[in-house]
């Protein structure tokens, strides 16, 4: 069946926005002078008017850095209380630009200490306990970092690292991503000792909708225990299978989300309000089939064809409970949409028990 109008795909992409900070991209190399973090701050705070008088300083950060600390972009963000709002300026060189605060970590209110430490120093310490080495067998390694004050209690690190008790402190955080793995290198904002050097996360070939699902289920208690609801994917492969997945499931009586985007898995949170997936939603069977054995139901119904005439579609896959998908139907279906545009393209729905084409 040819499809015009489709429900939007918008809420995943939005989901699968919270859960991964992507600096793997390298930008083209800009022709400006670079710095260090503390030398353009010197230049903001001499350049930037208008702020409020309690304004403070609770961001700085760039996407890619060079090993010794420099930078050609540097985003800082204060806060005013007294306003209640967050003031973003960017440096480009000796440039200095307002902007608007764009990822959560921007958006932290907690004053940042006036002696916190220069990148330079920051990275130096990362590359010396452990940096240099993760980039030496990792290709195509990009680092960025950031500083900012924070909450010990939720870093959500693989292991403990300070005792309970421990208030907020100020760290950078020097985030290495390559083509293979991610590691984080967090480093006390003051003094510059060393608070720990991780791998987070070995990416993976595509894999299916199963095989990811199974995955979150083993890394974690939560997912394991939880009701998988919904499943979806976007510029999925013809066998089925992606690097990208979004989960929705039922812990607890509450909605919650889990993605893996380039093959790197995220960690357990709230879906954003764009989902259409809701907590009341019926549980899909435990018997679903995956999504390889949908492709090859699709392909073989239509898709084929339709994907050797428009070459630069997008395969999106949902999988959704009884009563929820387009068609409406007493079980669970998957819908399969080749689409030329987000509107346009060619759609197959298959029954996700049984493997038939739905009518």
């Amino acid at each position: 069946m040819t499809i015009s109008n489709r429900r939007s795909a918008s809420w995943f992409l939005a989901a699968m926005s919270l859960f991964l900070w992507n600096c793997g991209k390298k930008s083209i190399e800009p022709v400006i002078e670079q710095g260090s973090a503390r030398t353009r701050f010197d230049q903001v705070e001499a350049g930037v008017s208008g702020l409020p008088s309690d304004a403070v300083l609770v961001y700085v950060g760039t996407n890619e850095v060079s090993v010794g600390g420099d930078a050609g972009t540097w985003t800082y963000v204060y806060y005013s209380t007294a306003e209640n709002q967050h003031y973003g300026y960017r440096t480009l060189g000796d440039k200095i630009d307002s902007v608007e605060p764009e990822s959560a970590e921007e958006m932290v209110t907690t004053p940042l200490p006036e002696e916190w430490i220069d990148s330079e120093t920051a990275i130096d310490t990362a590359e010396t306990n452990g940096g240099a080495a993760f980039r030496n067998r990792n290709t195509n390694c990009a680092v960025g970092m950031d500083l900012l004050m924070i909450d010990t209690t939720s870093m959500g690190l693989g292991k403990a690292v300070f005792p309970a008790e421990t208030p907020p402190l100020p760290v950078w955080e020097m985030w290495y991503v390559s083509d293979e793995q991610e590691a984080v290198s967090i480093v006390n904002g003051i003094t510059g000792e060393l608070i720990v050097f991780q791998v987070l996360y070995e990416r993976s070939s595509p894999i299916t909708a199963r095989e990811a699902w199974n995955i979150a289920r083993t890394k974690y208690l939560e997912v394991s225990g939880g009701v998988l609801i919904s499943v979806s994917t976007s510029m999925a492969h013809p066998d089925g299978k992606n690097v990208v997945w979004a989960f929705h499931y039922r812990y607890d009586s509450r909605l919650r989300f889990i993605g893996m985007d380039g093959g790197v898995l995220g960690q357990p949170q709230d879906p954003p309000q764009e989902s259409e997936v809701r907590s009341d939603w019926p549980a899909l069977p435990a018997g679903w089939i995956d999504s390889d054995a949908v492709l090859t139901v699709a392909e073989s119904n239509g898709g084929a064809a339709y994907r050797s005439t428009h070459p630069s579609l997008d395969i999106e896959l949902h999988l959704f409970p009884a009563g929820k998908a387009v068609m409406n139907r007493d079980f669970a279906m998957w819908e399969v949409f080749y689409g030329v545009t987000p509107t346009q393209g060619f759609g197959v729905a298959v029954n996700a028990l049984t493997g038939a084409v739905v009518q």
